[in-house]
């Protein structure tokens, strides 16, 4: 039989990934991660401001605002600091899965590891609570990007974890919106790790910002070659299951995709460009356990046929990690529902 989520009756399964609101119940606090999270990051697009303001040095370019609160104690990265950890910029890189131009909101793995290292804190769950423009909550339009600014018509934040191949420690981080993870995940050292989001998008070891075309028609437009990538972790997040539309090029389909739901992972790269590899196709390891709970609300493009345009798929080893079978091996903060099963009884009389 299923299990259902210990969240209350109407209460939708994204709840989990939403950020702490006003009204939320007893019962929604126990279970989403932004209560769980010991390091609660908050990045406030709608009060740009300029960078050494935030983070200190003597750049003037626009910059979010960045919070940092520790609701369990404990202390926070200097300015500095938090924006080595925390760095955002502007309209990156082509998105043509989602035909926008995307602004990552990065958190470095590495740099958190040297800050707890160096610092002697820690910590396990990170919630970051992105907030936008009430007026540019969309992705903006197919135009070239702007300078160091928000772009033209409005904001698409993604959040994306980057230098991740060595954990701190046991470590779960996420947001409610897109989640990118860029290159060798959690390959050092195996840590309990998940990861949460809108949905899921992978880029491999060879990805560069900078490289990604510049075009806003993903017709034959592949981003940079990949190379092998391998990644360990949990995720929740969602296909695009229910909330996709038609393709671009069916304007008279139904609301179900010509070619099925969408897959539980996107990919903007050329795979075949591994020419050791069989067939030429880079490979790109999963081990881990993927739930997918809901259907994207934000990244809710489909684009092309997959394959055809934006990307070449990998060599697909892609695995459940039996560690996670040890209630010890899992993540911090993993929602948990108990049963009780009846083994024995005796009647008293």
């Amino acid at each position: 039989d299923s299990l259902r989520l210990p969240l209350p009756a109407g209460v939708e399964a994204r709840e989990l990934i939403r950020p702490q609101e006003a009204g939320d119940t007893d019962a929604e606090k126990r279970v989403k991660f932004a209560y769980k999270a010991d390091m609660y990051v908050t990045v406030d697009i709608s009060t740009l401001r300029q960078k050494k303001l935030v983070c200190g040095g003597t750049s003037k370019a626009k910059f979010p605002t960045i919070t940092i609160t520790r609701p369990s104690g404990g202390a926070v990265p200097s300015d500095p600091t938090k924006c080595l950890i925390f760095n955002v910029t502007w309209e990156s890189f082509f998105d043509n899965a989602e035909e926008s131009w995307v602004d990552p909101i990065d958190i470095d793995i590495s740099e958190l590891r040297n800050w707890i290292t160096s610092s002697g804190e820690s910590t396990e769950i990170i919630y970051v609570e992105i907030i936008v423009p009430k007026k540019t909550t969309a992705p903006p339009p197919e135009t070239q990007p702007n300078s160091g600014v928000p772009g033209d018509g409005g904001v698409f934040p993604i959040f994306r974890v980057v230098n991740g191949a060595q954990l701190p420690g046991p470590l779960t981080v996420g947001s409610e919106y897109p989640l990118f993870v860029q290159g060798d995940y959690n390959t050092v050292g195996w840590q309990p790790s998940s990861l949460f989001g809108d949905r899921l998008a992978v880029l491999s070891n060879s990805w560069n910002d900078g490289d990604a075309p510049n075009q806003t028609d993903n017709a034959d437009n592949r981003n940079p070659n990949a190379s092998n990538t391998t990644q360990y972790f949990a995720v929740i997040t969602g296909t695009g299951e229910g909330n996709i539309g038609c393709f671009h090029e069916d304007p008279g389909c139904s609301t179900t995709p010509a070619y099925g739901p969408s897959g539980w992972v996107k990919m903007l790269e050329d795979w075949k460009a591994c020419s050791s590899e069989p067939d030429g196709r880079c490979i790109h390891t999963f081990i881990g356990s993927y739930i997918s709970l809901w259907p994207p609300e934000i990244a809710s493009e489909w684009g092309d046929y997959p394959g055809t345009s934006y990307y070449r798929r990998p060599v697909r080893n892609w695995s459940f990690d039996t560690r996670f079978e040890n209630p010890d091996d899992l993540p911090p903060g993993t929602p948990v529902v108990a049963a009780v099963l009846r083994s024995s009884f005796r009647e008293a009389f």
